[in-house]
């Protein structure tokens, strides 16, 4: 199963490991289900985990993470989004998160909050406990 998860569940996934977003991030690095994503998205990560008040939360050392952002391009697989046009009325960052699920055609995209909600009729958008409660046991 392919999925698009969204920056805040890989944030809340490292540091709620036993939460819904946690069991998600263990899926994809135990490879039960790929997760697909962009450069943007990517450098999204990157960059908000480096955040001063979600970095003191994570109890990863500076060496794990940078090793965990690493592992995370060998597992997922990334997809071009540059030609692709994806409009989020509600929240403009969500834009490149919806145009990844558009190149990317995924099983699921999965948010952890509501402002792609509009777009369920087009998409298969799931929050991390649907995902978790439907798929991940």
């Amino acid at each position: 199963m392919r999925v698009v998860i969204d920056t805040n569940l890989w944030l809340s996934g490292l540091m709620l490991p036993t939460s819904a977003p946690g069991l998600l991030v263990r899926a994809v690095v135990a490879g039960e289900i790929v997760a697909v994503t962009s450069e943007p998205l990517l450098q999204e990560i990157g960059a908000a985990l480096h955040y001063p008040k979600v970095r003191k939360r994570i109890a990863l050392t500076d060496e794990q993470l940078r090793r965990f952002l690493t592992e995370l391009r060998y597992v997922m697989e990334v997809f071009d989004i540059a030609s692709v046009v994806a409009e989020v009325p509600k929240d403009r960052r969500g834009e490149f998160i919806l145009a990844t699920s558009i190149a990317s055609g995924p099983d699921y995209l999965v948010r952890g909050d509501s402002d792609l909600a509009d777009l369920r009729a087009q998409f298969a958008i799931l929050t991390a406990r649907e995902f978790c409660h439907q798929h991940l046991r």
